[in-house]
């Protein structure tokens, strides 16, 4: 399954955050398990979020073009239990001024259904 975010950076976190375009995020079907395995662990646990390292080699991973090399990847897992409701987004580093970089969520069941 393919999807295509929003992203953003943030350089300085007393400045808003800057778009950089879209992030292609390929998951497999191994990737789409783990999601719904990570999203259990995280709904039995005490934690509002979890957070996954991920590498590029294994989720095909394609930052927006300017954005440039990323590093420290991960998949951030956030719990709504009033929604009852699981979303995903990508949170790394770029790896040229360590600025963070983010998507837009989307809903674990999204991608499982």
């Amino acid at each position: 399954m393919q999807l295509r975010l929003e992203t953003f950076r943030k350089s300085d976190p007393s400045q808003p955050s800057v778009e950089l375009g879209l992030t292609i995020l390929e998951f497999a079907e191994p990737e789409i398990r783990l999601l719904e395995e990570l999203e259990q662990q995280l709904q039995q646990s005490s934690e509002d979020a979890l957070l996954h390292d991920i590498s590029p080699d294994v989720i095909n991973l394609e930052p927006p073009a300017g954005c440039g090399e990323l590093k420290e990847c991960q998949l951030r897992l956030v719990h709504e239990g009033d929604l009852d409701a699981t979303h995903v987004h990508l949170v790394a580093r770029q790896a040229s001024d360590d600025s963070l970089i983010y998507t837009n969520t989307v809903m674990v069941r999204m991608l499982t259904a």
